[in-house]
């Protein structure tokens, strides 16, 4: 067996290279080009890798079976899965070219053993449901509901936009790093404070401020609370975070408690909204696109809902649709959307312009959410601006007690 690296055009005109591994004979190169044309590709150049080179590759692959999937490659597996489907190429053969050339090794071993399952006769979506740590059970559902090949490409590149996209919480976190790295500086200056001179800092008050004991009791508690104290209540507040995650995981009754209460909640509210919006209106206009029914599109909507108030709404529209009610009077009755986008989905309906009309409203929805995440995201900043402009104001009036007034030592 050798190494071959291959640069070229799939079908759909898109530059693609990689390397694949084929038996070292004099036909290898044919071999080679004729597995790579039954894929799809027109191979412009074929070389074989060096032995050198061939060993730095199999140790990469042996070396990504301990590294994570990246989000990055389970949208390139998508997008690429998506593109050889959609010229008709089969599902196995597509599978088997995707992992002989894939970048990463891991990823590469879950399509073979994706494609040993479906050689047992298992279906795309159990086959994947086996490997639940790489694939959401969103996407799994979505994969469950395709009964056509044409179905299966479009659900294929909603997981590709949709994976694409930056998480919220990734969001969260760039904005709290920085406020959050402030804090934990003002704590380490209380914590070399509270351990050096709190018996002068109580001395100093009591002369010199002369106020209630309170205050010097509220001083210590919060001092020790987040310095002598910091590992304890970081692990208490670890401990209630996974215990609430815990309650509303098993609990459903808590799980849509909480869901409706974020629901309802004002500010995150209009995110949720808007986020459910968005995904229904992205995956309304790929669904159509790829040929499927409004049925088929009520069917799959309830399974990228994240918000089971939300979802509710959704699967009592599905239902209605499948008695034969009007797509656009489903959405109105339910308030999926505003009023003005089932107007839109209405006339787009007569005029048999419904794919474009989902893709404006995808394109609108996308500006709505990005307009109230920023109001979230700069709510949740001057919260922490605030609380450490606050803390900051302590740590000063903590240091001028403690060196500028004098007996205090």
């Amino acid at each position: 067996m050798a190494w071959y690296s291959f640069t070229g055009n799939n079908s759909l005109g898109r530059p693609i290279q990689g390397e694949y591994k084929i038996r070292a004979d004099a036909d290898a190169e044919l071999l080679l080009i004729s597995r790579l044309q039954s894929a799809g590709i027109t191979a412009a150049s074929i070389k074989k890798v060096p032995f050198f080179s061939a060993c730095l590759i199999e140790l990469k692959r042996f070396a990504g079976r301990c590294f994570p999937v990246k989000k990055s490659d389970l949208f390139i597996f998508y997008y690429q899965l998506a593109d050889m489907m959609e010229v008709g190429i089969p599902l196995k053969q597509a599978l088997m070219v995707i992992a002989a050339h894939f970048n990463n090794p891991r990823l590469a071993r879950v399509i073979h053993d994706v494609v040993g399952d479906l050689s047992k006769g298992a279906t795309f979506a159990e086959a994947l449901g086996r490997h639940k740590r790489l694939f959401p059970a969103v996407i799994l559902r979505l994969i469950s509901f395709a009964q056509s090949k044409e179905e299966l490409t479009a659900i294929l590149r909603y997981c590709d936009q949709s994976m694409r996209r930056m998480s919220f919480l990734q969001k969260v976190l760039f904005v709290t790093i920085p406020q959050c790295s402030i804090m934990v500086v003002l704590f380490m200056v209380l914590f070399f404070l509270r351990e050096r001179y709190l018996p002068s800092f109580n001395y100093a008050i009591f002369v010199f401020k002369n106020p209630v004991p309170l205050v010097i009791h509220v001083f210590e508690f919060l001092t020790g609370l987040f310095t002598v104290n910091l590992f304890k209540t970081l692990a208490s507040i670890l401990g209630v975070v996974v215990g609430f995650k815990l309650l509303v995981y098993f609990s459903k009754k808590t799980r849509f408690l909480y869901h409706a209460f974020l629901f309802y909640f004002p500010v995150i509210s209009g995110v949720i909204l808007a986020l459910e919006r968005e995904r229904l209106a992205l995956l309304y206009s790929i669904l159509l696109k790829g040929g499927a029914s409004t049925q088929k599109c009520a069917q799959c909507g309830i399974a990228v809902i994240g918000n089971l108030f939300f979802q509710r709404r959704v699967k009592a529209m599905s239902r209605a649709v499948q008695r034969g009610e009007e797509f656009s009077n489903t959405l109105r009755y339910f308030r999926i959307f505003g009023s003005a986008e089932v107007q839109m989905i209405a006339l787009g309906a007569i005029s048999a312009s419904l794919i474009k009309t989902f893709e404006r409203i995808y394109t609108v929805s996308q500006i709505i959410l990005e307009r109230k995440l920023l109001l979230l995201l700069e709510f949740l900043r001057l919260g922490l601006y605030l609380w450490n402009s606050l803390f900051f104001f302590f740590t000063i009036f903590v240091a001028e007690t403690l060196f500028f007034y004098p007996g205090a030592h």
